[in-house]
């Protein structure tokens, strides 16, 4: 089930940040219309693509009515995704259609169940019977094994999930952030780049990677190794 990908009213995308210009992209090239840019700001930014007016997020509901518009909330990871959280719940509220979008280069089983307001991006998976709920983003490559399920306004940057993995509402995995089977993360929880996640996390838990050693590059010792393995002298033409 995908909540926000069926038949298609005009669109309104809430913000006017690079995730909207990411989020214009990705609309765009699955035809979908923009009607307008809306932001919570009395003044209003300009939007990230011309032809589409911006409007105040106070009046958009008189402008752009929920029965003819279905709306997308643009807002990254900012506050730990509370931000995006509110305003999803804001967007639901005024009665609007939250719309989703599944790259067509992702891989989303039949089974799977995908929540409003949510991107799965290039080469992610989601396997069968996994769910993810709404307002969450899982950015290219992220694999969302089978029978996991992801609590709203998640954010998976690449992350890689096993089977039966739960992560709570909010919570930010970072690139490469691995996640053992039958793991559960609590809510609120922050897993940095390259984590390896082995246990069950604790809701408001930061998790992070040991980062690779920075060293002075010798380049007469860097490319010894490329030398000897191809036969040639140092300092050859490899």
């Amino acid at each position: 089930m995908r909540e926000g990908c069926g038949e298609h009213k005009p669109l309104v995308i809430l913000g006017t940040g690079v995730l909207s210009r990411l989020a214009t992209s990705y609309f765009r090239s699955a035809g979908r219309v923009i009607a307008a840019y809306t932001e919570e700001a009395s003044t209003p930014r300009p939007g990230p693509a011309l032809g589409a007016p911006v409007v105040p997020l106070a009046g958009v509901a008189q402008t752009h009515p929920a029965q003819d518009y279905e709306l997308f909330v643009a807002v990254g990871n900012r506050n730990l995704n509370t931000v995006r959280q509110r305003l999803v719940a804001l967007a639901r509220s005024l009665g609007y259609t939250l719309a989703s979008f599944i790259h067509p280069a992702a891989c989303v089983s039949p089974q799977a169940v995908i929540g409003g307001n949510c991107l799965v991006l290039e080469h992610c998976t989601v396997g069968p019977f996994a769910s993810v709920g709404e307002g969450s983003l899982l950015f290219a490559g992220s694999l969302v094994n089978h029978d996991c399920s992801l609590g709203s306004c998640c954010y998976l940057s690449a992350a890689l999930l096993g089977g039966f993995v739960h992560i709570g509402e909010r919570s930010f995995l970072g690139i490469n952030a691995t996640v053992r089977d039958s793991v559960r993360i609590g809510s609120d929880c922050l897993i940095g780049a390259g984590a390896l996640v082995l246990d069950d996390v604790p809701p408001e838990t930061f998790i992070k990677a040991q980062a690779s050693q920075m060293r002075p590059l010798i380049r007469e010792k860097a490319f010894q190794f490329g030398a000897e393995s191809s036969g040639q002298a140092q300092g050859g033409t490899r």
